[in-house]
């Protein structure tokens, strides 16, 4: 019985022996081999995860089985010499603890790749689902007609700013993809190829998405040249601004001689110049939004003589605000030294009356005050 039970126990640690064996060389064959990039990716590292647990399972059996006999042969010394399998067990664990170092090593360039190829995979779901939107809205947008309506253009505005900033964020990401497919398209297979055509798919869809855009935005720039409202304000703001040069050149150069009433009434003229200029910032920063959005590139003699009025507009806006600001401060500076030299006056007048003896030392500083008042 003992003897039997020995030898069935010697027969299960050589059959554990034998796939440990078959399964450390299949993981040893795995570290070598390429490491796979793409489609293929991702069942081979579970597979790769799989071998790895298949394979230290043998190992934990192996060690089990050879302390169970070591136990046996103690009860039934003599029956059986164990020299041999001690030796291609410990054979067998030393392998796999030279194996573990370079497996784990394998695992993390896999688990890198893997991050890499979902991350890839996660930027083509979102492109492409965003792309399908994006043309979906573009064409409802290209098919709606076009107010000339200066606030509908101003609203529609928005909505080309808002996709215009949406494909902005994605070139990169698009770039990223382009650049990335070559690593994840290599293999020739099945998968590999449906890659690549989705890829071309995405890659068309992009130009149309973008040429959709760029024709949207020449439809409004259309509508912004018929609009009467768009011409009248810019022809107005140019008007107001003439009519504020003109009138902040009757006030400068600024005498300083002056007496104090003329400067403070030429700081109320030239504040309530400044007050225009600022309420009118509004209104300009609208013109050079509609420009900058749909008259940047534009050709044709309307386009160019709308943008360079809105240019002209922006500019003396920007002057005749540091301008007018400018003239404030020198006028303050005027009536302050006028402030000045009339306190000084008053304080000369306090002294003479004081040097009389008419008025006392101590009232005498505050009497000239009183009575100028």
């Amino acid at each position: 019985g003992a003897p039997s039970a020995l030898e069935s126990q010697i027969r299960q640690l050589d059959r554990a022996l034998d796939e440990s064996r078959f399964q450390m060389q299949q993981t040893e064959n795995m570290i070598r081999s390429k490491t796979p990039t793409g489609p293929e990716l991702d069942s081979t590292y579970r597979g790769y995860m799989k071998l790895l647990s298949e394979c230290s399972g043998s190992i934990d059996s192996v060690r089990r089985l050879e302390r169970k006999l070591k136990e046996e042969e103690e009860n039934f010394p003599g029956f059986v010499n164990l020299n041999t399998t001690e030796t291609q067990t410990a054979g067998v664990i030393d392998r796999w603890e030279l194996i573990q170092a370079q497996a784990l090593s394998k695992e993390l360039r896999m688990k890198q790749s893997l991050q890499k190829w979902q991350q890839f995979q996660a930027d083509l779901h979102s492109v492409w689902t965003w792309l399908g939107e994006a043309e979906q809205e573009l064409e409802q947008l290209r098919r709606v007609g076009l107010s000339t309506d200066i606030q509908a253009i101003e609203l529609q505005i928005k909505k080309l700013k808002e996709l215009q900033k949406a494909v902005d964020h994605r070139k990169a990401i698009i770039l990223s993809i382009n650049l990335c497919s070559p690593e994840f398209t290599q293999t020739g297979s099945e998968k590999s190829q449906d890659l690549q055509d989705r890829l071309c798919q995405m890659n068309g869809r992009w130009d149309r998405v973008c040429s959709l855009l760029e024709e949207w935005r020449g439809l409004l720039q259309d509508a912004l040249m018929q609009c009467q409202d768009f011409h009248e304000m810019s022809h107005g703001l140019l008007l107001m601004l003439e009519n504020i040069d003109r009138r902040k050149n009757e006030i400068v150069p600024i005498d300083s001689n002056l007496d104090a009433d003329t400067l403070q009434d030429h700081h109320r003229q030239l504040s309530q110049i400044r007050n225009e200029l600022l309420e009118s910032q509004l209104r300009v920063a609208s013109l050079q939004d509609m420009s900058c959005q749909l008259l940047v590139n534009a050709e044709g003699t309307d386009c160019l003589e709308a943008k360079e009025k809105v240019h002209v507009i922006g500019n003396r806006l920007k002057l005749l605000l540091k301008e007018v600001s400018r003239h404030i401060k020198e006028l303050e500076k005027l009536l302050d030294m006028s402030s000045s030299q009339q306190d000084l006056s008053s304080w000369s007048s306090a002294d003479e009356l004081d040097t009389s003896g008419s008025v006392s030392p101590t009232s005498g500083r505050s009497t000239p005050n009183r009575q100028r008042t």
